[in-house]
């Protein structure tokens, strides 16, 4: 539905339909970013690192150090995956306990 569609129909006093739920998830709220794709990354990475460490360590010791780069930062993906799966927020929250106050 358009704005102008919206519009007319809030000004006519008719009811606007439902808005479909999000894609992501059956019940129309969407889906948490995951961490698959921060271990997957930091995997690749860490293994182009590798290569590019062995390949270019082959040819000179000063541009060994180019593999360094994408080693670290894959290093650091990993390291904020696990960060996020130990100390993210869970999916569901505790029960919120009324309060004894009247």
């Amino acid at each position: 539905m358009g704005p102008a569609t919206a519009r007319s129909a809030l000004e006519s006093g008719r009811p606007l339909p439902l808005l479909a739920p999000d894609r992501d998830d059956d019940q129309g709220k969407a889906k948490a970013p995951g961490t698959h794709h921060d271990v997957r990354g930091g995997i690749g990475r860490i293994a182009g690192g590798a290569g590019l460490w062995r390949m270019l360590g082959a040819r000179s010791n000063t541009l060994r150090y180019l593999g360094a780069i994408p080693r670290f930062s894959g290093v650091a993906l990993r390291l904020c995956a696990r960060l996020a799966t130990l100390f993210g927020r869970k999916d569901r929250l505790p029960p919120r306990v009324p309060s004894a106050r009247p």
